[in-house]
């Protein structure tokens, strides 16, 4: 049996998904899924099914918050990942080039406004 799992939602550090069979037909129950750091499982998820022959699929992968960058691998118990989810927390700008570009896009935003008030004003 195949099986695709859609993330539908990542919030309150809990991981929210669809989990259905690709190959095969219906299962009659799905695997038993885990988060996992570095190849080290962080907490199991809870799987429940829904209307479309498919599972509600929801995970706490708040433990795997830590100063750096961490990749959350959502997967069947010890089998290949389904889905992850890439956590990045703590880093100062210089150190993180995405917190640095959002540093930038705010300065520009205050240039231009302050841009736009100089010739508003006949500057």
């Amino acid at each position: 049996m195949t099986w695709m799992l859609e993330r539908t939602g990542l919030g309150g550090g809990v991981y929210r998904g669809r989990l259905r069979a690709v190959e095969g037909g219906a299962a009659e129950a799905p695997p038993a899924l885990e988060a996992a750091v570095d190849g080290v499982p962080l907490a199991a998820a809870t799987l429940e099914p829904d209307d479309d022959g498919g599972w509600r699929v929801e995970v706490d992968i708040g433990a795997a918050l830590a100063e750096g960058v961490r990749a959350v691998v959502l997967r069947p118990e010890g089998g290949e990942a389904l889905d992850v989810v890439t956590v990045v927390a703590g880093l100062d700008p210089e150190h993180d080039l995405r917190a640095e570009l959002a540093v930038l896009r705010v300065e520009l935003a205050q240039l231009k406004a302050a841009f736009r008030r100089h010739v508003r004003d006949g500057g």
